[in-house]
C-alpha cells in the first residue's frame, strides 16, 4: 500500500498499464561513432583564448564549432599516445 509509505503524497490506485508488446533496443556507440561526436565544449577561458589571442595577436578567427572540433580531436589523439 503506497499511502502507507508515503503518506504526504496522494496516489491515484485508478489506473491501469499498458502491456508493452515489443522491447526498447539499445545498443552502446561503436568507437566510428564515438570517435566522430564532438565532446569539448568551449568555455570562457577558450572564448577569451579565441578572442585576445588567436584573434588580436595571430588575426587567425575561428568560429566556436572548429575549435570545439580541434580540440576534441586532439584530446582523443593525444589519448591514443598514452
Amino acid at each position: 500500500d503506497p499511502e502507507h509509505l508515503f503518506p504526504s503524497l496522494s496516489f491515484d490506485t485508478n489506473f491501469s498499464f499498458m502491456r508493452v508488446l515489443t522491447l526498447v533496443h539499445c545498443s552502446a556507440p561503436t568507437e566510428k561513432e564515438l570517435d566522430e561526436k564532438v565532446e569539448y565544449e568551449m568555455d570562457e577561458q577558450d572564448m577569451e583564448f579565441t578572442s585576445k589571442t588567436l584573434q588580436q595577436q595571430h588575426k587567425l578567427v575561428l568560429s566556436e564549432e572548429k575549435f570545439e572540433q580541434i580540440m576534441d580531436r586532439l584530446e582523443k589523439e593525444s589519448s591514443k599516445l598514452v
